[in-house]
């Protein structure tokens, strides 16, 4: 029993370590002009969720995969730079091709992890439409570019779909051509031409998306989960990556039960859960776990909710 328990106090370091905020190389590959943010909130986040970005899927089939690596940077960049989610910093490529098929699958694993969201960023479409002067030696050739991108996210704990938007752009820009020039580019050459003014303006979308997740977010109610109870000590998932603070007295209830439609079968949501007591934040436990004793109340089972005692 001792060695069960230990072990998974070690299998819960390393998954709470894998939950913890990136700030890798991507950052740096990100030009000066594309790091314009949004803010939200007059004062910093106390309180942080967990999120899984998924890869953006692209399908309108017009990028390359550089392109989709670099949009998948900003995404990264412009969540971190919120400070009001902690990104998970595991990518599986071979879990986000099958988000479609097994979606279900994903979220309850996600939330098994203590993820709170997931989610999916889509490339829906790019068109481009050129215009040429008819006549002239000198000719000015406008190029306009439509860009659709779309945002799902997904509550694991809820299994509902928070949001589903999508959101277009629209720009042109113009050049002066020689009659007698190619004056038609191939599409590859077309997107490697104005690959920064493409993600430029994706940058914007992206910018855009984030009053949605705001709002989401606004209306979540923050939670961790018990990992292990030893003896009198209780560690749990989050800390202070997460905005725990030592000295902090949350409130614990069980997970909840799954509610169904009677007549389609359909998920509806989960039960708040009963209230089983409170513990106190006594310590901070590796980058993102914390370690609690018991302030009232008892009966607490590992993967027992807690909550913020407000």
């Amino acid at each position: 029993m001792r060695m069960k328990r230990l072990y998974i106090l070690v299998a819960f370091t390393l998954v709470v370590g894998c939950m913890t905020l990136s700030h890798d190389e991507s950052s740096s590959r990100i030009p000066d002009k594309l790091t314009k943010t949004k803010d939200h909130y007059d004062s910093p986040i106390k309180i942080r969720h967990r999120a899984y970005l998924a890869q953006t899927v692209d399908s309108s089939g017009m990028l390359s995969s550089d392109i989709l690596a670099r949009i998948h940077d900003l995404w990264k960049f412009q969540l971190e730079k919120q400070q009001s989610l902690i990104l998970h910093s595991h990518q599986n490529s071979d879990q986000d091709r099958r988000s479609d098929s097994n979606l279900e699958q994903i979220i309850s694993e996600l939330n098994r992890q203590g993820v709170r969201f997931f989610l999916k960023p889509e490339i829906m479409d790019v068109k481009i439409h050129k215009r040429l002067k008819p006549r002239g030696i000198i000719r000015n050739q406008t190029t306009e570019t439509m860009i659709q991108m779309k945002l799902a996210v997904f509550n694991t704990r809820t299994k509902n779909k928070e949001l589903e938007k999508i959101r277009t752009m629209t720009f042109e820009d113009s050049e002066v051509r020689i009659s007698g020039d190619q004056l038609n580019y191939k599409l590859d050459e077309f997107l490697e031409k104005y690959q920064e003014k493409i993600l430029e303006h994706i940058n914007e979308l992206i910018l855009d998306f984030q009053d949605d997740l705001a709002q989401i977010l606004k209306r979540t109610e923050w939670e961790g989960r018990i990992a292990l109870i030893q003896g009198d000590r209780v560690y749990l998932n989050v800390g202070e990556i997460s905005g725990v603070r030592i000295g902090d007295i949350l409130r614990v209830t069980d997970t909840g039960e799954d509610v169904y439609d009677p007549q389609s079968g359909k998920f509806i949501g989960k039960t708040e859960g009963r209230v089983k007591g409170t513990i106190e934040v006594i310590s901070f436990f590796v980058e993102d776990g914390s370690v609690a004793v018991i302030h009232s109340g008892g009966g607490f089972r590992e993967n027992d909710r807690v909550l913020l005692n407000w």
